[in-house]
């Protein structure tokens, strides 16, 4: 995935990719309260972006560093929505710090805890 101009992701799931994020030259922006988690390279080469309360399998990049891709962490709904399974509601507990401008609700309409930290990614799991 290349990304170029301004980039405001947030709560993605980007994973089981043999190929991550690649930034061009004029890439600027944040992705926040995301998993970023592949079997190959997460994150290609310089990006400039700012990364914030992430999961993600890089070091150095910020956030919360976990393993590279494990699909026992997700359940795939049509094709490519990817919920978290009890082992992923394991590793992904807590990462995220919703902010102002960040999305109430996740993928189905959970309600996502403003407060206190939760899950990154496109799941918040109703029952903790």
């Amino acid at each position: 995935m290349e990304l170029g101009g301004t980039v405001d992701l947030r709560y993605v799931t980007i994973a089981g990719n043999t190929v991550g994020i690649g930034c061009g030259a004029d890439a600027t922006g944040t992705i926040r309260n995301s998993i970023i988690t592949n079997v190959g390279n997460s994150v290609d080469g310089f990006c400039p972006l700012s990364f914030v309360d992430n999961a993600i399998d890089e070091s150095g990049m910020g956030g919360t560093e976990v393993p590279s891709f494990d699909p026992t962490w997700f359940v795939v709904s049509n094709g490519s929505r990817f919920f978290l399974s009890d082992a992923g509601q394991a590793v992904f507990a807590d990462i995220a710090d919703w902010d102002e401008g960040d999305p109430l609700t996740d993928i189905e309409g959970d309600l996502r805890p403003t407060e206190t930290p939760g899950f990154p990614g496109v799941d918040e799991p109703e029952a903790r």
